[in-house]
């Protein structure tokens, strides 16, 4: 169980990181409109709600790839871990 949860967690946050460097290189966070007009948030805290969120929906897909693939992940089928794969 601890590897699903591993298989899923470690790429989806590797994953978030990249897309969280990316979505914010092109946008700066005092432009990016906010649905709450009377709602100040730092730089610091839309950097944190995009990371969680891009946290998320990556772990939603890493969680679907599992599903659809039968829980077959190469490392979860030997029991060796990330260097069954490499």
């Amino acid at each position: 169980m601890l590897q699903k949860s591993m298989a899923i967690l470690w790429p989806s946050f590797l994953a978030a990181i990249i897309a969280e460097g990316c979505f914010f290189s092109l946008f700066v966070p005092s432009e990016l409109p906010v649905a709450y007009d009377g709602l100040e948030l730092t730089a610091a805290a839309v950097y944190t709600i995009g990371f969680f969120f891009l946290l998320g929906t990556n772990r939603l897909c890493q969680y679907a790839d599992l599903v659809l693939a039968g829980g077959t992940h190469p490392a979860l089928a030997t029991g060796a871990g990330c260097s069954a794969v490499l």
